[in-house]
């Protein structure tokens, strides 16, 4: 796989622990890692533009990811969903978006952004 130092990831979490510790994993792989607790945020930072790729929580507090998740589609931003729900509504939109279940293996998050930058 390629190199991913100083490609930017959107972190979109609401769990102060959760951003904490994928912000900690992923910015040791050399990712910049732009941490939002909010879907405005989230948006406002997509609008600035420079994403290269997205880890979204499916749900935060009460809301769905879905305007997220299609905003980042349209741009062509690969992305991939952590939640402790069911993720039936995303998957029904994104059949081929990765969703990882809370709790999750570091390693395995890791091994999925990696393939989402550096594909084949």
């Amino acid at each position: 796989m390629g190199t991913v130092a100083g490609r930017r990831l959107l972190l979109v979490e609401d769990d102060p622990q959760v951003a904490m510790v994928v912000d900690e994993v992923l910015s040791e792989l050399g990712l910049e890692v732009l941490v939002n607790q909010s879907f405005q945020n989230a948006q406002e930072e997509l609008d600035a533009g420079d994403i290269d790729v997205a880890v979204l929580d499916m749900f935060l507090r009460g809301e769905s990811a879905l305007p997220i998740a299609r905003k980042l589609h349209g741009m062509k931003v690969p992305f991939l969903v952590l939640t402790g729900g069911d993720p039936t509504p995303i998957l029904r939109e994104f059949p081929d978006v990765t969703v990882m279940s809370k709790p999750f293996q570091v390693a395995e998050l890791e091994h999925r952004v990696m393939r989402l930058l550096c594909p084949g």
